[in-house]
């Protein structure tokens, strides 16, 4: 860096950058989706100064880029992590100790073991409370009577093809979803 030159650049030119940068990883269908997803990137290194924030719903058919941008997305964020399939154990202990971003890439196969709710019982229950701050955060008493505290509150974004319709209608009333087409 020259000497004299201020360290740090504007908002805006820093968001024009994000917006181009997601503009070459895939086509979203309205142009108003870089601006929105530029702003969630920024919103990962902030989140704590507010309340509540959204969850982003990336829904569309395989193959239309919805893990690309996702990873983008991750790469670009605050502690930004992608977490594919797994355990529900994986699951809450991803979230728990992420303190940033996190990306539940192609959702429909996240925990799917069983249970009566087609197996997102506890996932459920994470993205009913983690958008808020005051909801977002658990006590818990594990298997050998150890309280421990879980911290849910974070950014997050799903990435899948069903929508929302496997979800609680709780989690899409707290978030943003776009929808990705083929290009």
């Amino acid at each position: 860096m020259e000497s004299g030159q201020d360290p740090h650049r504007p908002l805006p030119e820093i968001m024009a950058d994000l917006r181009a940068y997601l503009r070459s990883v895939t086509w979203l269908p309205n142009e108003t989706d870089y601006d929105l997803l530029a702003a969630y990137v920024v919103l990962s290194y902030c989140y704590n100064a507010f309340d509540a924030i959204p969850m982003i719903l990336l829904n569309g058919e395989k193959g239309s880029g919805k893990s690309s941008l996702a990873e983008a997305i991750a790469d670009l964020s605050f502690n930004g992590q992608m977490l594919g399939a797994g355990s529900e154990k994986a699951f809450i202990r991803a979230v728990d100790q992420g303190r940033g971003l996190l990306v539940l890439d192609d959702l429909e196969s996240v925990g799917r073991r069983g249970a009566s709710d087609g197996g997102y019982g506890d996932i459920n229950q994470i993205l009913k409370v983690s958008y808020s701050k005051a909801t977002g955060v658990k006590s818990v008493v594990d298997k050998n009577g150890v309280s421990q505290t879980l911290y849910f509150y974070s950014p997050k974004i799903i990435t899948n093809i069903q929508g929302w319709l496997l979800y609680p209608s709780e989690a899409a009333d707290v978030s943003l979803r776009l929808h990705l087409l083929w290009t």
